[in-house]
């Protein structure tokens, strides 16, 4: 009788390891292939944990902008696009205008349908930080384009190297054409970018310091090319601005324009020509917008050059950026995209006809 017992004992002691060495079983008769959760013994037969075998839902990222109406947020909108599909991303994107109450209805939509991050490329500083802060508040980081927010990473260019970069490209053509004279410096800038993105003129000064160009500080004039109340910026209103200036100074000779945009360049030189000082100035701007580029390829004397940031690369930088930080991998919170000015010396070389 004990035998009889000791070995039924045995039996169900055996039956109950392989029962749970091979897990449960379903209805049909297959194992189940869900992922434990982290209090659940592994199968101790290998040593491995069992696959997860359950497909991953793509991320939703929503992504806004404040236009089309350049071919830079045009490149930055399609790359986006392309890189997201190539990485397997729900794009979620929106069109803000710029428009303060259009871009946080935007940010409110993208919550409300599961965003896991949010993309901004409004430069709205202000704005665009309250809602990062907002955003961190819930869970969702946030990555700006172009313009510091605090609580959010920040994808764009060093603005104070690229001002730096462009100006001492101007710096040799300072010299060249002027003998290294430079009277006045005209800095044009839109204060609703914030102090960052400023930078990128501001080191235009320092730019030429560093080219050996003698600046001081007294020789710059900084005007705020956004209309009074407004964030955005009137073709119209910056040449004025422009056409006030030269008409305040005609004793300048030598007038080094550091402009913010390509989009504030066409406007001065629009400007310049009118008031017929083309040999007086020359601007450096950025962006590289194909307007700018042909008057380089033309060689316009007063376009000095501009400096390029790769707009079609933007999304393929940002999209896997956003997916290895939801992923959990650690990032610095500023990520930059490398600049260089292109030129009468490049500028067939770098956009070939």
């Amino acid at each position: 009788m004990f035998k009889k017992v000791s070995c039924l004992f045995l039996v169900a002691m055996i039956l109950t390891v392989l029962i749970s060495a091979c897990g449960t079983t379903g209805s049909t008769g297959t194992a189940d292939t869900t992922k434990p959760s982290t209090d659940q013994p592994q199968s101790q037969e290998t040593g491995d944990t069992e696959p997860d075998n359950q497909e991953k839902k793509p991320y939703k990222i929503g992504f806004s902008i404040l236009g089309e109406n350049t071919t830079f947020f045009v490149n930055v909108a399609e790359s986006m696009k392309a890189a997201a599909k190539e990485y397997g991303v729900e794009l979620m994107y929106t069109i803000d205008d710029r428009d303060p109450q259009k871009f946080r209805q935007a940010v409110e939509a993208f919550v409300l349908q599961d965003a896991d991050m949010v993309v901004d490329f409004t430069v709205l500083e202000e704005v665009g930080s309250e809602l990062a802060k907002e955003l961190s508040e819930k869970g969702i980081p946030m990555l700006s384009v172009d313009c510091l927010y605090q609580n959010a990473y920040f994808f764009g260019v060093d603005n104070k190297g690229a001002g730096i970069t462009a100006g001492k490209y101007l710096a040799t053509q300072v010299q060249e054409r002027w003998n290294g004279e430079v009277d006045a410096m005209l800095m044009l800038y839109a204060e609703a970018n914030g102090e960052v993105v400023k930078q990128r003129v501001s080191g235009v000064f320092d730019g030429l310091l560093e080219g050996g160009i003698n600046v001081t500080e007294d020789l710059m004039t900084w005007v705020n090319i956004n209309t009074p109340g407004s964030n955005q910026t009137d073709i119209n209103y910056v040449r004025g601005l422009v056409v006030d200036y030269l008409t305040a100074n005609p004793d300048k000779k030598h007038i080094a324009i550091a402009s913010c945009t390509d989009e504030m360049a066409l406007a001065a030189l629009a400007a310049i020509e009118s008031s017929k000082r083309e040999e007086h100035c020359m601007i450096i701007s950025h962006n590289c917008d194909p307007n700018i580029v042909e008057l380089i390829k033309e060689g316009n004397p007063v376009i000095a050059g501009s400096v390029n940031y790769d707009s079609s690369t933007y999304g393929w930088n940002i999209i896997p950026a956003c997916v290895e930080i939801l992923d959990g991998v650690p990032y610095d919170q500023m990520i930059y995209n490398p600049v260089y000015v292109v030129s009468k010396e490049n500028v067939n070389e770098i956009f070939p006809d």
